[in-house]
């Protein structure tokens, strides 16, 4: 048994089919265990959790309709317990904090017009799951500051974002402590990409005929976030001797060169010719920036530089590039609020309101806490 290993922790119970689809984006004990290996040398004494639920609940507007909305919020409370109870095994003090964002912000459509433009079509369309979802926040908002340790933050900008403001604030402060962001986002790659003391676990899935849905969730960090993310949207794996000059940082650019297909941008160039340009920047340029850029496909694409307008990668820098998103969010309000980092100590309150919402089948266990 590995030093993060325990045994695993959802229960056989009958959940609606909405539910169950939530209870599947928890990333089971047995797969943290690997994860947590890999990424700690040692065991770290506290960690800061980020839950991206913005992420966690776009897949709620595949269904028609929710039969139990107090089951969806039950399952939105019992994540931050699952991974508050999985390093309370561990004796690691855990903080967690849930992001969640509307996720259709001017910083981004102001630049790329149809920025994430699925998602809006989807909570458009889905009136009944989004009314739903929105109340559901309202009341966590209502309900988290009694859990002990456990914060919820709400904006307008890319999840991904948020936490990278969180998180930076915190070192500022001397509050370097490892953190973990928990997501299913291909946006969120950047955030390991640009902090050292980030590890990103994506959660995945993936179907085997004998065995169901097996959870085959990975983690990435600061020296592999640009492999990891080839390999996830490209399916290419690069650990190989003819890239290993490639900055590992390099994720933003990539992504602006050949596309973000969650977000619904488009690619420019294939991954083969976006490394070339990356790799021509790095000997002819040293910094990345939209105009180095633009300068590299000129340079490498003498005979068709004339196609390609320079506006195109300005503009998708603004909107993708997340240090410049974090610079925009700085400015705004909602950035500088700070009430939702909160702690009310009221067992009663806590025992009174698990008492008036979390009844019959929607239990939560406070032994989690």
């Amino acid at each position: 048994m590995n030093r993060f290993e325990r045994k695993d922790e959802l229960s056989n119970k009958t959940y609606s089919a909405a539910e169950g689809s939530m209870y599947g984006r928890f990333i089971k004990y047995t797969q943290l265990d690997k994860l947590c290996t890999i990424e700690f040398n040692r065991k770290p004494l506290e960690v800061n959790v980020f839950i991206d639920m913005t992420q966690f609940l776009y897949h709620l507007y595949r269904f028609n309709s929710v039969t139990d909305p107090i089951g969806i919020l039950t399952t939105m409370i019992n994540m931050p317990l699952h991974y508050r109870n999985y390093f309370n095994r561990l004796g690691i003090k855990s903080n967690i904090f849930i992001i969640y964002s509307s996720n259709a912000s001017i910083n981004n459509y102001r630049y790329v017009p149809m920025y994430n433009n699925k998602y809006k079509g989807l909570a458009e369309s889905n009136r009944e799951v989004h009314t739903i979802v929105t109340h559901n926040i309202e009341l966590l908002k209502t309900l988290v500051p009694y859990f002990p340790g456990i914060y919820l933050k709400i904006g307008t900008v890319e999840p991904t974002v948020i936490a990278y403001d969180i998180i930076d604030k915190f070192t500022r402060k001397g509050l370097d402590l490892p953190s973990i962001f928990i997501t299913a986002s291909d946006y969120a790659f950047q955030l390991p990409a640009v902090l050292r003391n980030v590890v990103m676990m994506y959660k995945r899935s993936r179907r085997e005929e004998d065995k169901g849905y097996v959870d085959t969730s990975f983690s990435v960090n600061n020296s592999n976030a640009l492999f990891a993310y080839i390999l996830k949207t490209k399916n290419k794996n690069l650990s190989v001797e003819k890239y290993t000059n490639l900055n590992q940082s390099w994720v933003s650019p990539f992504m602006i060169l050949t596309g973000l297909q969650c977000r619904d941008i488009k690619s420019l160039f294939s991954y083969g010719k976006a490394l070339e340009i990356l790799q021509y920047i790095n000997a002819s340029y040293q910094v990345i920036t939209p105009e180095s850029m633009y300068n590299a496909i000129v340079d490498t694409n003498k005979d068709k530089a004339f196609l390609f307008p320079k506006e195109e990668l300005e503009l998708r820098y603004c909107a993708i590039d997340i240090d410049f998103q974090l610079k925009l969010y700085r400015e705004m309000p909602e950035s500088l609020e700070t009430s939702w980092l909160k702690d009310l100590e009221d067992p009663v309150a806590l025992n009174d309101i698990i008492n008036t919402y979390f009844q019959g089948k929607n239990l939560i266990d406070l032994g989690m806490l």
